[in-house]
């Protein structure tokens, strides 16, 4: 523990960390910036999905920058901030839901293997993990998995989007897990919600009682 602490100073030393809201260093975001992390948020209704809780504005507040730097840029710890410091209404609306609906699973979107080689790691298998231990919900990785490689869902419009995406995942474990139980979506941006309402789809169709969407930002350019 001791070498371990020291090994961690040393690097501090040499590659200090920054807040990525006000630029104090000592942490990737402080806690007067914690407070400004998720600004607006809303809850939608779904197709396949009984609902979608969005957390916050992905154009306001902090999400968008700590999002980015947690996707792209590898700092897998920020998703213990991002959930830890989820705003109050979405832990009462979560409440709400699974005070009601007996036992909950949290699932996240399944990430086919080339592109979990590129970024090393799925970033919503992470959230999803967060929200597991924050909650007390079950957790399982492979209750969905993708089926094939599809492009970057950021250039397509609407349609594009349900053509890319269509029959791209299936269940990864046998049906009888899956039949009357409740899940929780958990993904990072909703933009026009195709891929939540995909993987939704899909543990519906195989019995699903209840699946809840839980986002942490919406892109305001979707709809």
């Amino acid at each position: 523990m001791f070498l371990q602490k020291s090994w961690r100073s040393f690097l501090d030393l040499l590659f200090p960390v920054f807040c990525f809201g006000c630029r104090k260093e000592g942490e990737f975001c402080c806690t007067a910036c914690r407070r400004n992390i998720y600004l607006g948020g809303t809850v939608l209704s779904g197709e396949k999905l009984d609902r979608v809780i969005v957390a916050g504005d992905f154009d306001r507040g902090l999400i968008r920058d700590l999002l980015h730097q947690f996707k792209y840029n590898g700092i897998r710890s920020l998703s213990e901030i991002l959930i830890e410091n989820l705003p109050d209404w979405v832990e009462r609306e979560l409440k709400n839901h699974l005070d009601s609906l007996g036992l909950w699973s949290s699932v996240s979107i399944p990430m086919h293997w080339r592109r979990k080689a590129e970024r090393g790691f799925n970033q919503s298998d992470l959230l999803a993990q967060e929200i597991s231990k924050r909650w007390g919900l079950l957790y399982n990785s492979k209750i969905l998995r993708k089926n094939r490689h599809t492009e970057s869902q950021m250039t397509l419009d609407r349609e594009g989007r349900l053509i890319n995406l269509k029959n791209a995942f299936a269940v990864g474990v046998d049906a009888r897990e899956i039949e009357g139980k409740n899940f929780l979506l958990v993904d990072d941006v909703y933009t026009t919600g195709t891929t939540l309402e995909e993987c939704a789809g899909v543990l519906k169709f195989h019995g699903a009682a209840s699946v809840i969407g839980l986002v942490l930002g919406k892109n305001r350019n979707g709809d």
